[in-house]
């Protein structure tokens, strides 16, 4: 199973919910709304303004890179990085 920030964040709200999206049983999910829906699609757009808001900042997307390729290059960036995140190597 990925973990991702979703989980994180539904960790928080019930410590089962991870548990059951993984392993419970698909019939017994409810539909999801059409307003979680549009939260959703207005978070990503919140998170691409924001993307905006760097310029001059280095942001590389990795949407289209695989988990391992996406995780090789992170640490590769981050070897790199100036300040506390280079600092951990």
């Amino acid at each position: 199973m990925r973990l991702t920030a979703q989980d994180l964040y539904n960790y928080t709200k019930c410590a089962h919910r991870v548990y059951l999206d993984a392993n419970g049983d698909p019939a017994e999910k409810s539909e999801v709304s059409s307003f979680v829906k549009l939260l959703w699609e207005m978070g990503l757009q919140k998170e691409l303004e924001h993307l905006g808001t760097l310029a001059g900042t280095p942001i590389e997307d990795l949407k289209a890179l695989s988990l391992q390729a996406a995780a090789e290059r992170t640490d590769a960036l981050s070897a790199r990085a100036p300040g506390p995140a280079g600092a951990a190597r």
